[in-house]
């Protein structure tokens, strides 16, 4: 199933969790602080797919050793606010956890 097209109705899951996915899209996509249009586009896809087939009150969390300043851009939405919380020591991960705390606006 590709991740930019889910076949799961709009609003059916409580959590979802991408831990790789988006890593997966971005790597080995050139500059990161310039990133392509495609790769903005293949991880728009994502996270419009994500925002539809997440239920309100639901949450979307993301793993990664992606620094905010890459992501956050990625991930902003108006239906919800982005926390992001660091964990590790010598190399950090990021846990971002999103509540979608309103419709999407394609689902209203």
């Amino acid at each position: 199933m590709d991740i930019r097209n889910l076949t799961f109705g709009d609003e059916t899951f409580d959590v979802i969790i991408d831990k790789g996915t988006m890593d997966a899209l971005m790597c080995d996509r050139g500059d990161v602080w310039d990133p392509s249009e495609d790769l903005i586009a293949d991880v728009k896809g994502e996270v419009d797919e994500v925002e539809r087939v997440l239920k309100v009150g639901g949450s979307f969390i993301y793993i990664t050793f992606g620094q905010p300043h890459f992501r956050k851009r990625h991930l902003t939405r108006d239906c919800w606010d982005i926390r992001v919380t660091t964990m590790g020591d010598a190399f950090h991960y990021f846990f971002y956890s999103m509540r979608k705390d309103k419709p999407s606006i394609k689902q209203q």
